[in-house]
């Protein structure tokens, strides 16, 4: 039996992660919702919308709604991936939420992102049964 940490998501989880060295949980909807959870305290912590309102045109590749489907913590804790249905993977900081960088490797679904133990590579891989590696 496990302890309630929230409900309440708007939409389906599609993918969650843990820090490897303190008490944070990343959990991605898929309306573009990410949070990170401290489970020891039962605490949100931070919040991102990736789709939140932004002044750009509509013809505007930006203004796209960024479905998330997966994310994974880098084996230091530093970085969090985030993979999109979209085909695009964000790495963003973990303590900020804020973008490290982006990447647009496919056009298909993102649906797993994996770090290597010293975190000098990544992996994705997508709908269409491609692998992408990555070195930071």
């Amino acid at each position: 039996r496990g302890t309630l940490l929230m409900q309440g998501m708007a939409d389906e989880v599609t993918g969650l992660s843990t820090h490897p060295s303190q008490h944070l949980l990343a959990i991605v909807s898929r309306n573009g919702i990410l949070q990170v959870w401290n489970y020891e305290m039962k605490l949100l912590m931070m919040l991102r919308e990736f789709n939140a309102p932004k002044q750009s045109k509509p013809d505007d590749k930006a203004s796209k709604s960024l479905l998330s489907n997966c994310c994974s913590f880098d084996s230091s804790g530093n970085l969090i991936a985030v993979g999109f249905s979209s085909g695009i993977i964000r790495l963003l900081a973990s303590e900020t939420l804020e973008d490290f960088a982006s990447y647009a490797p496919s056009s298909e679904d993102i649906q797993l992102i994996k770090f290597s133990p010293s975190g000098s590579f990544f992996a994705a891989c997508d709908a269409s049964h491609h692998v992408m590696v990555f070195k930071r």
